[in-house]
């Protein structure tokens, strides 16, 4: 898989919107605490599954590619 390129002005914006949700107290990145989150709430034996999921055509992996084809 590929990264953003560290000059990359989406990179960029991304991590100055994640520093902007923070410093007013808000949590952009829920997904990461959606585990502990039903933990908490009382569900047992949670299972947490991480993918990488492309949204869009660009992807040199043949398999991300395809992925990204598909129509939402």
């Amino acid at each position: 898989m590929e990264s953003f390129p560290e000059n990359s002005p989406l990179l960029k914006w991304s991590t100055l919107f994640m520093e902007a949700c923070e410093k007013v107290g808000l949590k952009a990145n829920r997904a990461e605490f959606y585990k502990a989150q039903m933990t908490t709430a009382g569900f047992v034996n949670v299972v947490e599954k991480k993918f990488v999921w492309s949204t869009n055509r660009w992807p040199k992996d043949k398999k991300l590619k395809e992925i990204g084809k598909a129509p939402f």
